[in-house]
């Protein structure tokens, strides 16, 4: 411990009375310092010095509560080594890192769950980040149900209720409890924490109940097992060395920053992760522990601001991180400037290192390379008004609109083989309030006879494959938007950008809208909420009207050939009812998107015009504008950036489904940086409202853009 520097200082510790700047001890307690200056004046500090002991044994199986404390973990093994270790303490401000190999590949979790009782069988899905299909590295992944108990639940079949399937963490805080206290573990009860970042390869799970049996029976299917990656991490960090290679990789990591553990305070980290085999009781779960002091500073959080993606022939960009004067490392950098052209194609993990007497931080960012096509793209819209026929339906029973809109070729360069035209930052404004649109790709391809079309729900993107010859109506990409009610006559604009890869390909699109009473949803969980999507590839959406040879009749492209859902047309929007499925389109809207070269795209991106700087330098740029968790049960929130140099106006409101605003969450000037909004389903009265769907008006200076939610409160 040192005392300030300073001409004619004097120092006086207590206990100990040495006069020294700096002493060294190693006993525990408060120590005192005064300093005195030339002039006689004096100031006096503290630091208080703990003794943490770090060794960190599991200590199970025993008979501290049975019967989860007599559970024996068979094949250990497949945790091969944790950072830090059973005898090091964990940096407050650093990262809880695991490393997994086994014959099989690890379980991220259960994807779905099956009930099976007297009364029928139902199933659940809840979303796994899927398998990849090489090597990856996904932050804050989604590890299917997080349920500790009941038929839902996650774990698998070991005694006490089972142990997760997925990698969990669970926390003791040994300065409440006292230093030997294992209070946190499962195996005493504790609630695990979802791994803040996955590496390599993995599988999901089914989890089935079967209650027409005495006693019920539980049993855990895991998915096939990935290709085989060894320690291939795609950006992870490398196991210590000497680690066993058993076939199937993977490295899980907490964040401890994100633990919100309290200053001044020491912990027990006890992890597990798992096979999902059940050769087994319960299968091969590996454990371990170790051990972390908080000190009394706080938790010192280092970030990187994103970036990205990049073209390969880009120029390099300059790195940002908070708080400013650590190191940047990495694949293509050389201080704190990233080149693309070093680093080359591919996603690449980019490390920020922070050591200063008041933080000691640790962090990384993936920058992803791309060797950018030539994207020729062009803004457009069309306004087209709904008929006067008033959409009646309910809160708890909502009518939906589908929007749909296709298009063909008209004019110009005749595609080739691989041609993509893509639809992008598209909205619907109803009477004023938009309406997020997916984005979509369409792809011409001449080793396809028949056109088909699917809906991602990962990355929220419609993807279609037609002929090369193509059809007089492909569909582009459709939304299916609940509402209460709404009155005839609604003025409506389709705007977004539309993309081509091949130069001088020209396109004329429209679209149009139909009501239905019924649209197919699907039971998704998130790791907060278990709340239903609508399912758009169960509604089977038509991909053109003609060459759509497994749907052979005169309907247009984008008319839904779901019985039920056909069955439930009404009148209303741009549809009389009857036949007409996808309602009377507008009129056509010819394009022929500008050439550029040098585009990385990606999806699920606000328009530039959103006040995202431009220029990768400011460090601002990639944010993702969509609110989450969604759906949500008790509080979304949405991220967003203000760009640009100066203060803008920054306004953030909720609407229902008639347009009516609910409140207001943001109203005021900021200045250029990444805010953070927050809402709790109420309006602005403290009310909660009701179930169903919302929208996140956001505008930022003179650009505007919504996002959809839906609160679903249990």
């Amino acid at each position: 411990m040192c005392g300030p520097d300073g001409v004619g200082f004097t120092y006086k510790w207590s206990p100990g009375g040495q006069t020294t700047q700096c002493i060294q001890t190693t006993e525990p307690g408060t120590y005192y310092l005064t300093v005195t200056d030339a002039n006689g004046c004096s100031s006096k500090c503290s630091h208080r010095l703990e003794r943490v002991e770090c060794a960190c044994n599991t200590g199970y199986p025993d008979s501290s509560n049975p019967p989860r404390s007599l559970v024996v973990f068979n094949e250990s093994t497949v945790l091969k080594a944790f950072d830090p270790g059973p005898v090091g303490c964990g940096s407050p401000s650093g990262t809880i890192k695991l490393w997994y190999s086994d014959e099989h590949a690890l379980t991220l979790g259960v994807r779905r769950v099956i009930v099976k009782s007297s009364g029928g069988t139902t199933t659940t899905d809840y979303p796994v980040t899927p398998s990849p299909t090489s090597p990856t590295c996904v932050d804050h992944p989604q590890v299917g149900t997080q349920i500790a108990t009941g038929d839902q639940s996650g774990n698998d079949v070991a005694a006490g209720g089972g142990r997760p399937l997925w990698p969990a963490l669970f926390i003791t805080d040994l300065t409440v409890n006292g230093a030997d206290s294992l209070i946190g573990d499962w195996q005493q009860g504790g609630t695990g924490v979802a791994p803040h970042r996955v590496c390599g390869t993995w599988k999901a799970a089914v989890r089935t109940v079967d209650k027409t049996r005495t006693p019920n029976v539980v049993t855990v299917t895991p998915d096939a097992d990935p290709a085989k990656n060894g320690w291939d991490l795609d950006g992870g960090d490398a196991p210590p060395s000497g680690v066993k290679n058993e076939g199937y990789g993977a490295e899980a990591v907490w964040n401890v920053a994100e633990l919100g553990l309290i200053p001044g305070h020491t912990y027990r980290l006890y992890f597990m992760v798992h096979d999902g085999d059940q050769n087994k009781t319960g299968g091969d779960v590996g454990q371990g522990c170790t051990t972390i002091h908080v000190p009394e500073g706080g938790v010192c959080t280092a970030s990187i601001t994103p970036v990205g993606p990049l073209c390969v022939d880009g120029a390099p960009v300059t790195l940002v991180a908070t708080p400013p004067g650590g190191t940047f490392s990495g694949p293509g950098v050389v201080g704190n400037q990233f080149n693309p052209a070093t680093a080359g194609v591919g996603t690449w993990t980019i490390t920020y290192s922070l050591a200063t007497p008041g933080c000691t931080a640790t962090t990384t960012t993936q920058v992803t390379v791309r060797d950018c096509e030539q994207i020729c793209s062009t803004d457009t819209d069309i306004k087209a008004d709904f008929n006067g026929t008033d959409i009646k339906g309910t809160v708890a029973s909502p009518m939906y609109i589908w929007f749909n809109s296709n298009f063909k070729i008209a004019g110009g360069v005749t595609p080739v083989d691989g041609t993509q035209v893509s639809f992008r930052n598209g909205s619907v404004s109803i009477n004023g309030v938009l309406v997020d649109v997916p984005d979509a790709t369409i792809t011409f391809d001449s080793s396809v006879s028949c056109a088909t079309t699917s809906y991602d729900v990962n990355t929220s993107t419609w993807n279609t494959t037609v002929p090369l010859g193509g059809s007089d109506e492909i569909f582009l990409s459709g939304v299916a938007v609940p509402v209460a009610a709404l009155k005839g006559g609604a003025k409506v604009t389709w705007s977004g950008t539309l993309e081509t890869t091949t130069p001088g390909v020209c396109l004329s699109w429209k679209w149009a809208a139909a009501v239905y009473s019924t649209f197919p949803t699907l039971k998704v969980v998130s790791a907060t909420d278990g709340l239903p999507v609508i399912d758009y590839n169960a509604a089977n959406i038509k991909p053109t009207h003609t060459n759509a040879c497994a749907i052979n009749n005169s309907d247009h492209a984008g008319a839904p050939q779901n019985p039920t859902v056909r069955a439930s047309l009404k009148g209303g929007a741009r549809g009389g009812g009857g036949s007409n499925y996808t309602g009377s389109f507008s009129g056509t809207e010819n394009v022929c998107p500008n050439c550029a070269k040098g585009v990385a795209l990606q999806t699920g991106l606000p328009p530039a015009s959103l006040g995202v700087p431009q220029t990768p330098a400011s460090g601002l740029d990639g944010p993702t504008f969509s609110p989450f968790p969604n759906p949500f049960d008790a509080t979304t929130r949405l991220q967003y950036v203000v760009g640009g140099t100066a203060d803008q106006a920054v306004e953030i409101g909720v609407f229902d489904v008639s347009g009516r605003r609910v409140t207001n969450l943001v109203d005021g000037r900021q200045a250029p940086g990444r805010y953070e909004a927050t809402w709790n389903g109420t309006d602005a009265f403290g009310v909660r409202m009701a179930n169903g769907v919302y929208f996140f008006h956001v505008a930022i200076g003179n650009a505007t853009l919504t996002r959809r939610v839906l609160f679903l409160h249990r």
